[in-house]
């Protein structure tokens, strides 16, 4: 039975305290409620009108996005067949290189990890002047389509922990059929009716004629609603946008820090300087509960975050903050890609001709991991979402390129080259690219000598000194995203139970989780060769393995920034 509440969108917000009410927006409204709404939306603007199509299918860039990657993962055998004597020697510095790369993302995210909870104070007249001026409002999408009522209850309960909550206008974004609707809704009524200054409610529809069924079209359409519900508002309010998973546990303070770098970052209310704040996120939710496989790339991930995403202003990932006008500059969210959070950084970029740098929010958060209800299950949703982010980073590759107008060039041709050397090449590659390189007697060795007299050896074979490197670099990256790791926890005040040699072993497997996610990844590649752009959907991932988790006390535990 389809639920009542399907027959029109529906509001429900607390206008002043203590007072709530609901609104059905398919009722007609008064001619001085339009007339508002149109001086309201003279005001702000209106969103970029979504003209696009979809394209052809199986011939796109993405083709080439996966042949350079699969030329980079067999560069071994090609160079065997080109250049045998040199084959060797060529893929040590290239294993050398990329682990050296992987080194400096360790130490990039250690600096980065410093600068949690130290927020920007103005720093001149004018600044503290803007930011005592500043009025804000925060718009929240919360998706829910697979998430269970404990997953979602965590999510808002962190939100509503807020101190600024009263700012919030919390939109829950539904698939029309989404499973238990009618008591997801219900629940979240009841629940958290009181909670924020406004709390709405979305049924998307996939219209499959210009949209694929997933977060970017059911964001997309929850954001044009909530714009449209902001038309009635008063003058002066300046307004973010914040897209998360459901399975997000906000700090208490994440929003009195985005207002912070805000303010800091636009120092004028005269003007807005486009940019996205990503805060770190760490997938410490049950994770000591996880599988190897998925807790070490969970650990190894909010690194790679923190260090590469962020330091090297590549796109933002799954929770991030923006201005609305950055939003209405490019219509939102592109309704017919898999993922929002890769292709973001690339619209903003080609609509607005100016690179849109990624800038750390230094309030981290806990996202939920891939799980399952057993090994089996785990494992299959470890690997169906591998696939789905390097997709989504090869249709990221495809819509740059058709998009692009080549302004501003450097700055274009940087993001791409970096783009590329991080997805294809660090992340899809170069396990690969250390395996068949260092399988003997595929190349040619070669003995090196001229050691100084005190080393035990007069010649040492390539391979082996590769093989050494190569182990060595990445083991002290890998300590680096455990010894972050170990101190978000503390930061977070979450209590995980995991036995040293158990976490022995998940630092040891590190490697090889990292070998066999490569191997999927270049699956996922050839799954879109095949079927195209109908690879590209986004396949929802599972939270059954999830338990609810209490942070709302936690976080307000916890010292103010």
């Amino acid at each position: 039975m389809e639920s009542p509440l399907l027959d029109g969108e529906v509001v429900q917000g607390r206008g002043s305290r203590g007072r709530s009410f609901s609104v059905d927006t398919q009722t007609l409204r008064s001619s001085q409620e339009r007339a508002s709404e149109a001086l309201a939306r003279a005001r702000l603007g209106t969103p970029l009108e979504d003209q696009g199509s979809f394209g052809n299918s199986h011939w796109r860039w993405t083709i080439v996005f996966a042949i350079f990657t699969f030329a980079m993962a067999l560069m071994p055998v090609i160079l065997s067949l080109a250049v045998p004597r040199w084959a060797l020697l060529v893929c040590s510095i290239v294993i050398v290189a990329l682990q050296i790369l992987f080194l400096l993302i360790g130490v990039l995210a250690l600096r980065n990890f410093g600068k949690m909870m130290k927020l920007p104070v103005p720093r001149t007249k004018a600044g503290l002047l803007a930011a005592s001026q500043r009025r804000f409002k925060h718009i929240v999408v919360v998706p829910c389509y697979l998430d269970t009522i404990p997953v979602l209850e965590t999510c808002l309960r962190s939100l509503a922990a807020s101190p600024v909550a009263e700012k919030l206008l919390v939109v829950m974004a539904f698939e029309q059929k989404a499973p238990e609707l009618q008591e997801k809704v219900g629940f979240v009524k009841e629940r958290f009716g009181q909670s924020f200054g406004m709390l709405m409610f979305t049924f998307h529809q996939v219209d499959f004629v210009r949209e694929i069924a997933g977060g970017c079209s059911n964001k997309n359409f929850a954001l044009h609603q909530a714009f449209e519900q902001i038309q009635n508002d008063p003058q002066g309010y300046t307004y973010t946008i914040t897209t998360c998973d459901t399975d997000t546990i906000f700090h208490s303070y994440y929003f009195e820090g985005l207002e912070a770098v805000y303010n800091d970052r636009n120092p004028s209310l005269d003007s807005i300087e486009y940019c996205v704040w990503q805060t770190p996120l760490f997938y410490n939710w049950n994770l000591d509960e996880r599988p190897f496989f998925v807790r070490s790339t969970g650990i190894v991930r909010s690194m790679m975050m923190l260090g590469g995403l962020i330091s090297f202003n590549l796109n933002p990932m799954s929770v991030f903050s923006y201005p609305l006008e950055l939003g209405m500059k490019v219509g939102f969210i592109n309704p017919r890609y898999s993922v929002d959070d890769i292709i973001a950084k690339v619209r903003w970029m080609c609509a607005t001709n100016s690179a849109v740098p990624v800038k750390l929010l230094p309030i981290p958060c806990i996202s939920g991991p891939t799980n399952g209800l057993s090994f089996c299950s785990e494992f299959s949703e470890w690997t169906k979402q591998n696939g789905r982010w390097m997709i989504g980073a090869a249709e990221s590759f495809h819509y740059f390129l058709i998009h692009w107008t080549g302004s501003p060039f450097f700055s274009g041709l940087k993001w791409i080259l970096i783009f590329f050397a991080y997805y294809s090449v660090l992340l899809c590659s170069s396990a690969i690219i250390s395996l068949v390189a260092t399988i003997p007697g595929l190349l040619q060795d070669w003995q090196i000598s001229g050691w100084p007299s005190w080393f035990p050896v007069e010649k040492v074979s390539l391979r082996l000194l590769t093989v050494t490197l190569m182990f060595s670099l990445q083991y002290v990256t890998i300590s680096i995203a455990f010894f972050i790791d170990h101190q978000a926890k503390t930061l977070l005040e979450v209590k995980e139970r995991i036995h040293f040699l158990r976490n022995l072993f998940h630092f040891l497997m590190a490697p090889f989780t990292l070998l066999v996610y490569s191997v999927f990844t270049l699956f996922a590649l050839v799954e879109f060769l095949f079927r195209g752009k109908k690879a590209a959907g986004h396949n929802m991932a599972a939270k059954v393995g999830l338990k609810a988790e209490d942070r709302g006390k936690d976080a307000q535990k916890a010292a103010a920034p």
